[in-house]
């Protein structure tokens, strides 16, 4: 089952984007149609930058 990330769309599925990214979740294995790793330690390097999304509803 795929996910749209609108987010993440926005920021790195744009081509003025150079840089290299993996996506990590373990309920999808694909979001806008980029492969994503069910955890961090399955992405092929090692990230510089983690940046953790969560709903709102489920931040106290």
């Amino acid at each position: 089952m795929a996910r749209s990330a609108a987010p993440f769309s926005m920021i790195f599925a744009k081509p003025r984007f150079k840089g290299e990214f993996g996506l990590v979740n373990p309920s999808y294995p694909e979001i806008d149609g980029v492969t994503a790793a069910d955890s961090i330690g399955k992405l092929d390097f090692a990230p510089e930058l983690v940046v953790i999304t969560a709903p709102a509803r489920s931040i106290p």
